[in-house]
């Protein structure tokens, strides 16, 4: 997905898939928070001390698979067990250091990263795709994150919602633009670029 958001073609794939019958049969939604990843694992071994994360009428295995550096802590958790392909798996990891690992960048505050994955059998839909919120804070609660307020329901399977998404070929300049800066990863891109104090944006452009 997103290779198909940087490439400004997102619209027009969900418009055509929309229009044949299809399946979303897996879809990974993510949040990124200001706290360090420390905090979260120390959070963590107190809320599941027997490492077990009761989530509906599922019990998720609660795994730690960190290291600890000279300056910080690192590595994921994970709720529910990777070989047991459960419908919701959650994990928690140091986007901080990800990104200073990969890009030698220096990030501030601290951030970590929340991803929950589902696989088909919890009916995910195209409108998650489009408005991810509802689906994603419906399982929040796995993490300790609240629903924040105006978010809604969700509606398994997308309910009686048809996606409908304007031609690329027919926005102007200024429409393109606006979905340029209006999307998650050009906003986060922004965010960190500010982080890292006067030369940031220069850095990003």
């Amino acid at each position: 997905l997103e290779h198909f958001r940087q490439q400004d073609k997102l619209n027009q794939v969900l418009s055509i898939i929309s229009q044949h019958p299809h399946k979303v049969t897996r879809l990974d939604l993510a949040i990124q928070l200001s706290e360090p990843f420390t905090t979260v694992v120390r959070r963590y071994k107190r809320k599941y001390p027997k490492g077990v994360c009761k989530h509906g009428l599922a019990n998720l295995s609660v795994t730690y698979n960190t290291r600890t550096l000279p300056t910080q802590l690192t590595g994921a958790v994970y709720l529910g067990d990777r070989k047991k392909r459960h419908d919701i798996t959650g994990i928690v990891y140091n986007k901080t250091y990800q990104i200073m690992d990969s890009m030698g960048i220096k990030i501030e505050p601290d951030v970590t990263r929340y991803e929950l994955r589902f696989t088909g059998r919890v009916k995910p839909s195209l409108r998650d795709v489009v408005e991810p919120d509802p689906l994603f804070y419906t399982h929040s609660s796995m993490f300790g994150i609240k629903t924040p307020q105006g978010v809604s329901k969700w509606v398994s399977g997308g309910g009686s919602y048809t996606p409908s998404f304007p031609s690329p070929h027919s926005l102007t300049p200024f429409q393109k633009l606006s979905d340029y800066l209006e999307s998650k990863s050009i906003q986060h891109m922004i965010t960190l670029a500010d982080k890292l104090g006067d030369e940031g944006r220069t850095i990003l452009l």
